[in-house]
């Protein structure tokens, strides 16, 4: 009868590593560095996108649906007023993450946070030759 364990010390302990090399890495991605734009997409179709800033935050409302406020700023985005009867997207609250949404069903609009994705513009260095 064998009575070694199924995982050893080393395998354990490099398991845990890898681990926890990946959940840094997945909260640097996900949380850290770049900057955010707020989308609004009313009916499947995107009606405003603008940069989250640190600065004070902005009221906006929707021309489509006037009945329903936005603010944008203080490192945040959030649906402030709806006249949908339940009010879960306004009970959402501030979205400050990458791939956060509120979304008002009755009045189909969707507010999400994305990464704003470098362009050319703000590349600062690139190495390497084109052929």
């Amino acid at each position: 009868m064998d009575t070694r364990p199924l995982i050893s010390k080393p395998e354990i302990i490099c398991i845990v590593a890898v681990l926890a090399a990946a959940a840094i890495l997945l909260f640097f991605w996900t949380f850290i560095g770049g900057r955010l734009e707020a989308v609004v997409t009313v009916d499947g179709q995107e009606t405003m996108r603008t940069t989250i800033e640190k600065k004070e935050a902005k009221i906006f409302f929707c021309e489509e649906r006037p009945s329903v406020a936005f603010s944008i700023g203080d490192n945040a985005a959030a649906i402030i007023e709806s006249d949908c009867p339940d009010q879960i997207c306004v009970r959402t609250g501030a979205l400050r993450f990458h791939g956060q949404s509120a979304v008002c069903l009755p009045n189909r609009i969707a507010l999400r946070v994305v990464k704003i994705n470098p362009s050319a513009a703000d590349t600062d260095l690139i190495i390497g030759t084109k052929k």
